[in-house]
């Protein structure tokens, strides 16, 4: 199930943006994600369409 996730890291890398980036998409409503323990993941198909919004 894990395997559709990714966090933080990963996603700024697809994305192509610094790590606090995606936090600030997160924290701004256009990147949803979910707190797991200490850490942000978010789902690997959602990040397509915010990709192309950037």
């Amino acid at each position: 199930m894990l395997e559709n996730y990714i966090d933080v890291i990963e996603a700024s890398k697809i994305l192509e943006v610094h790590p606090e980036t995606v936090k600030r998409l997160i924290r701004g409503g256009k990147l949803t994600a979910t707190k797991f323990g200490n850490k942000w993941i978010m789902e690997r198909d959602r990040l397509q369409s915010v990709r192309e919004h950037l």
